[in-house]
């Protein structure tokens, strides 16, 4: 088993955190793959990294053909679907993520993958203060989830919102924190 491996398989058997951040989602996820009744905990920790991987692939198209449905409606020359499958099996053939998701750590970096992507449709798909919240969260999420994070992008959004709760975590940690001024809506 490659680097903290051990350390996480140990972790989510006794349901513990491990060093910072603790990796709290992937420890209840990992929970869930220890029950599967196939292989040993290291196979079944390897499986769900490699699962998630499959899934950014997958992800990653999606928003792909999404980006390019955007730019077909404002009338750049691009097929969707075309520019989502290349999206798609550029990411499926990358050494880097497979080197990393066919090891039981890899787990928390396809989960960190899975979470960016997951704040892109978001940021993508719902305009407004409501939306880049949403963003906002997945953005806390990830970055509470693994520290390779690299920054936090801050939008005009309620005081309530948590999103200067998300900004101070992320510079305390030593990440770039981005703003947006104005109001989201404008043009």
């Amino acid at each position: 088993l490659a680097d903290d491996s051990p350390e996480m398989l140990a972790a989510i058997i006794a349901l513990e955190p491990q060093h910072p951040p603790g990796y709290p989602a992937l420890t209840l996820l990992g929970r869930v793959a220890w029950l599967l009744p196939v292989g040993g905990p290291g196979f079944r920790l390897a499986a769900l990294a490699a699962a998630g991987a499959a899934l950014a692939c997958a992800l990653g198209g999606r928003l792909a053909t999404r980006l390019a449905v955007r730019l077909a409606e404002g009338g750049a020359r691009v097929r969707p679907l075309t520019a989502g499958t290349a999206a798609a099996a550029f990411t499926a053939l990358a050494w880097t993520l497979w080197s990393q998701a066919l090891s039981a750590k890899g787990a928390a970096y396809t989960l960190n993958a899975i979470a960016f992507i997951a704040l892109l449709e978001g940021l993508i798909a719902v305009r407004g203060a409501r939306g880049f919240a949403g963003a906002g969260l997945l953005g806390g999420v990830g970055l509470a989830h693994h520290w390779m994070s690299l920054g936090v992008l801050v939008c005009q959004s309620p005081k309530a919102s948590g999103a200067l709760i998300t900004a101070g975590y992320a510079a305390e940690q030593g990440r770039d924190v981005y703003a947006v001024p104005g109001n989201v809506d404008d043009e």
